[in-house]
């Protein structure tokens, strides 16, 4: 089965490549021995290793479902809401849940869309994260680290959405973009597992698999940035956008998550 296989465009100083995996190629549904984080107490109270939440107005705490895994977290986007900071409308929701884990690492949750949710243009979904957390399209150099999240796009469309260092690009690196694609009513598990690499080198590495087939493969990446700093948890960012109104979410929409787990290590 053929792989495609092309340079990583602004990231100049890593020369990395990246892999649209093939849909037949089978990976760990999940991370091995993981277990749930408690993701509501740590939002609801806050805990010391939240940090940066905003938009806590948009989440309800739902009881567990079939399918699940335990309670579901309910994120609300208003009509007219994109990107937070931009409009008059904030919809979504965000913070850093700080577990350094360092060398590598291994994120898993469900998301559901609704039957008739409109993806507009797209929007963020989480994923891992080391150092400062860099996106919102600031200048390279400005905020060291990287950070990891996935994307939704038109149609349910789905991407790995990278910063990381030696990019050249203003905004993050759109990867493997259309190589699944979310459906509507239906839990989707989303596996991501990072390797920092070593300090400074161009040897980081992360694979998305969803329900357990891999999907999106970069390699050759500068993660870990020359103090040695690597990865530092998990990014939970999820609002519709793009930072203009074109992005904007149509009407009063919401999206269901469950089941996160973190673990070190990528088995």
């Amino acid at each position: 089965m053929l792989r495609l296989a092309a340079c990583l465009a602004g990231f100049a100083a890593a020369s990395a490549a990246f892999l649209a995996a093939p849909a037949a190629m089978a990976a760990p549904a999940g991370c091995a021995g993981a277990a749930p984080l408690d993701l509501v107490a740590a939002v609801t109270t806050k805990a010391g290793d939240v940090a940066h939440l905003w938009g806590k107005e948009n989440l309800t705490v739902r009881p567990a479902e079939p399918g699940s895994g335990g309670p579901v977290l309910r994120v609300s986007y208003p009509a007219g809401s994109f990107s937070p900071g931009h409009g008059d409308v904030r919809g979504g929701l965000g913070f850093e849940l700080r577990r350094p884990v360092r060398v590598a690492a291994c994120l898993s949750y469900k998301v559901r869309f609704p039957v008739g949710f409109d993806f507009v243009k797209g929007g963020k979904l989480p994923g891992l994260f080391g150092g400062a957390a860099p996106r919102g399209c600031i200048a390279e150099g400005k905020a060291s680290g990287f950070s990891a999240r996935l994307m939704w796009r038109a149609g349910g469309a789905g991407e790995l959405y990278l910063y990381a260092p030696g990019r050249q690009q203003r905004c993050g690196a759109s990867l493997g973009r259309g190589s699944f694609r979310f459906v509507p009513g239906r839990w989707t598990l989303v596996t991501e597992r990072v390797s920092a690499g070593a300090a400074g080198d161009a040897t980081g590495r992360i694979e998305v698999s969803i329900d357990g087939e891999t999907v999106v493969e970069a390699a050759d990446l500068t993660l870990a940035g020359p103090e040695g700093a690597g990865i530092d948890g998990l990014l939970f960012s999820t609002f519709f956008g793009g930072d203009d109104e074109s992005w904007a979410s149509p009407a009063d929409q919401f999206v269901d998550f469950a089941d996160f787990r973190l673990t070190a290590g990528t088995d």
